[in-house]
């Protein structure tokens, strides 16, 4: 059976023989389906499976291993559940272009005049990136069951039926990683024909038509695999058809197996004959399925195209034979269709299919402006699943120069949010990324919204006087007064203008701050950490408000009187733009955040102070470490009796070695070197590394937090101090107990690798053979 991808390359697969909605994964999945394994499983148990990282950030993580985290405080790609009602209406507060394109769309809507009513985002029932109005489907799958269980029950109530095991096996398999050849639909309208018929039928004329129904839903089984390319001759599966009818049958049953038939074949795929017999069906007007016969005569042909002639994993020079007969089969079906589409909805939705498929970009140009405004319906709801879709088969850069206005407002925003297979935020050619907004801007420069876009994706120096002044004079009841001052506002701070920033940030929180969504506070008060004049600004701004309270999880400050929750930059700031006598300053400084959070940092406080030789700092904190620790507790007190520099180190270096948890905070728990003041998300106000120190900070400060810096990274994790040092001080005091233990922990923890953990192997056995530490250290790797 087809795989999701497969499903979505192909188009959906949304239509089988009753006309059925599929819900085709959105664009986020298909962009990053390289180094995103979140939606590998899109229609199994739960998509966003999240884990929540409590210390010393506090992000949901997503499984896969993917890399990707979700701030619980300002979530880059999505907007909270609980706010996209207020999003929709116009309180978008801040459009970061990180967001997934439902929420693009919802803001360009609400930036132009035409916002959502609360009704219309019920309609909508957006989670995440997927749009579904249907109360019983989550996560894109269907009933678990694909409707068999109404058919079950509904067969089951015919006098003398009997249970079938393979429709108990097909409703309790759930696998929705194929295309349903079966959908839920057919299941339910065959037991409303079982019902319509049970109403005039004899016992004998239902239990015929039931039989015949049975034999139809055989040819459902999964032993009907989908293969690539291949060609109708090559199904080795034979149709199971109804059986034969009496002589006398009524003519209602001939003409319900007439249909029974041509849905066999079709389900079995011989679609050929399945369009041979629905057209027949469609030229005889006394059939109560006259009215179906064109329209599944049609869907045949798009069947057999998508799945006999799909040009994937196939030699290159093969493929444009294969798409030559698959656009001749999809064009053949739109023109049958289309007389069809003025009076049958199915047409009408299938048609939509056909178009994304042979004319994706006039397609999406006519989606574009049939969703830019007017009202949302159930009916939007296709129309926004294949917009989104069809955008997802071109780059950003071809979408913004798309003719509809919305689809090249979506392009420019999404352009500074472009990734790399691996996940990494790839530099978009800004002149002309820039240029296009400022051509659209400057033909109306009424629709703000544009000059938003060049915002969005400009840098330090990329933004003239004309737009800078622009976006001072939009009025504060705009809907486009924050988004464009919050931009601004990170343009200045990139430009090391830290005070006009800090002017816009204190005018916008002290007139807007009561209305804001918690998310689009969270992002301002981010910014306030860089642009904060005072100490005490910048401890207010560390405090956040959880914005997502459906993903948040355990609360990291549970148990402790405090309510403050510390999003990621406190530990980006703190570790990377405070020197270590700073930070021990901090520890008394008044309204600093308390709690687990100080004692994170008395372990980081202490840990550089070793590695940077302060023991006048270490010693300080010592004696409140050891107090929690039992094992090595002895080791802190040998740290501080000791007098002179050598010994001061080797006991430095034996509290290391024992706690391979003690880190400096420049690097992550596998010891990979991170960058605390880097960010990989390109909303953040902070989108390049190497974000300027606090508004507050003095010139000598950031002088000595830069100079540790230095020092800090070359220390690493300390593998080349502790290899000297232990080794050196083994050979001289081969009877201190702790030395063998040492040896040991220096390997068996990885502190070091290679040559050097083969060298501290050897000195281990050599010194101390008979030692329990050497018998429990068989390896060196």
């Amino acid at each position: 059976m087809a795989s999701l991808m497969e499903k979505l390359t192909f188009g959906f697969s949304r239509f089988c023989v009753t006309p059925h909605l599929r819900k085709p994964i959105f664009d986020w999945f298909q962009r990053l389906t390289k180094s995103l394994t979140m939606a590998s499983t899109a229609g199994a148990a739960a998509l966003l499976a999240l884990v929540l990282a409590v210390a010393p950030q506090y992000n949901a993580m997503a499984s896969g291993g993917d890399g990707m985290s979700y701030s619980v405080f300002q979530p880059e790609t999505y907007v909270p559940k609980i706010d996209i009602a207020a999003y929709a209406a116009g309180n978008v507060g801040v459009v970061p272009t990180s967001y997934w394109r439902i929420y693009h769309l919802l803001a360009y809507r609400a930036l132009t005049g035409q916002p959502l009513s609360k009704a219309e985002v019920e309609i909508l029932n957006i989670n995440g990136w997927l749009v579904d109005n249907s109360k019983k489907v989550t996560h894109f799958s269907y009933e678990k069951d694909a409707g068999v269980t109404t058919w079950i029950e509904a067969r089951l109530k015919v006098k003398g039926s009997v249970s079938i095991k393979s429709l108990e096996a097909h409703a309790a398999a759930g696998n929705y990683s194929s295309y349903e050849n079966c959908p839920v639909d057919a299941f339910n309208r065959a037991a409303q024909t079982l019902s319509e018929r049970a109403k005039t039928a004899t016992e004998a004329q239902l239990k015929r038509w039931l039989d015949g129904q049975d034999a139809v839903f055989k040819n459902c089984d999964s032993a009907r695999t989908w293969e690539s390319n291949k060609i109708e001759s090559d199904t080795k599966l034979a149709v199971i058809t109804p059986p034969e009818l009496p002589a006398n049958a009524p003519t209602w049953l001939v003409y319900d197996r007439d249909y029974q038939l041509a849905a066999a074949n079709f389900y079995a795929e011989k679609f050929d004959e399945a369009r041979r017999r629905f057209t027949a069906i469609a030229a005889n007007a006394a059939s109560p399925w006259q009215p179906f016969g064109a329209h599944l005569a049609a869907r045949c042909l798009v069947r057999k195209a998508t799945l006999y002639y799909s040009p994937r994993d196939v030699p290159a020079a093969d493929r444009p034979a294969l798409e030559k007969k698959q656009a001749a089969l999809l064009a053949q079906a739109r023109a049958e269709l289309l007389p069809l589409a003025k009076t049958y909805p199915p047409s009408q939705q299938l048609l939509g299919f056909l178009d994304g498929h042979l004319r994706p970009v006039e397609r999406v140009t006519e989606l574009g402006a049939l969703l830019a405004s007017g009202k949302i319906t159930v009916s939007s709801l296709q129309h926004i699943t294949d917009y989104i879709f069809l955008l997802t088969k071109s780059s950003n850069g071809e979408i913004s120069r798309s003719k509809d206005p919305m689809t090249a407002w979506i392009g420019l925003m999404q352009s500074g949010n472009s990734r790399d297979e691996n996940g990494s935020v790839v530099t978009s050619p800004k002149g002309s990324i820039l240029d296009i907004g400022r051509r659209s801007w400057q033909a109306d420069k009424s629709k703000a919204v544009w000059l938003l876009a060049i915002l969005a994706n400009a840098n330090a120096g990329d933004i003239t006087a004309e737009e800078r002044k622009a976006v001072l004079s939009v009025a504060e009841t705009s809907p486009l007064y924050q988004p464009l001052n919050f931009e601004l506002t990170r343009i200045l701070i990139a430009e090391k203008r830290l005070n006009d920033a800090d002017e816009i940030v204190t005018r916008v929180l002290a007139k807007q701050n009561s209305t804001m969504l918690r998310s689009t506070r969270n992002r301002w008060l981010g910014l306030k950490v860089s642009t904060a004049k005072t100490q005490a600004e910048f401890f207010a701004a560390l405090s956040r408000e959880l914005a997502d309270v459906e993903m948040q999880g355990p609360i990291p400050n549970e148990g402790l009187k405090t309510t403050a929750q510390l999003d990621q930059d406190y530990t980006d700031r703190l570790y990377h733009d405070f020197s270590n006598a700073d930070l021990m300053a901090l520890l008394t400084a008044p309204n600093f955040p308390s709690g687990d959070k100080n004692r994170a940092l008395k372990l980081v406080i202490f840990t550089r102070a070793l590695a940077l030789d302060d023991f006048a700092a270490a010693d300080k904190l010592s004696d409140d470490l050891a107090a929690e620790r039992k094992t090595t507790k002895h080791l802190y007190e040998r740290l501080r009796l000791a007098t002179t520099s050598e010994t001061k180190r080797t006991a430095a270096a034996l509290i290391l070695v024992n706690t391979p948890e003690l880190t400096t905070g420049l690097f992550d728990y596998q010891n990979v070197q991170i960058d605390r003041g880097c960010t990989l998300m390109p909303e953040s106000p902070l989108k390049a590394c190497g974000p300027l120190p606090p508004n507050f900070m003095s010139a000598g400060s950031i002088a000595a937090a830069q100079k540790e810096q230095g020092i800090l990274r070359k220390w690493g994790n300390g593998e080349d101090f502790l290899t000297v040092t232990l080794m050196a001080w083994a050979k001289q005091k081969p009877d201190d107990v702790e030395a063998p233990k040492a040896l040991h922990f220096l390997i068996t923890t990885k502190r070091v690798v290679g040559k050097p953990s083969r060298e501290a192997f050897q000195l281990l056995h050599k010194l101390y053979p008979r030692s329990d530490w050497a018998k429990k250290t068989k390896y060196y790797y």
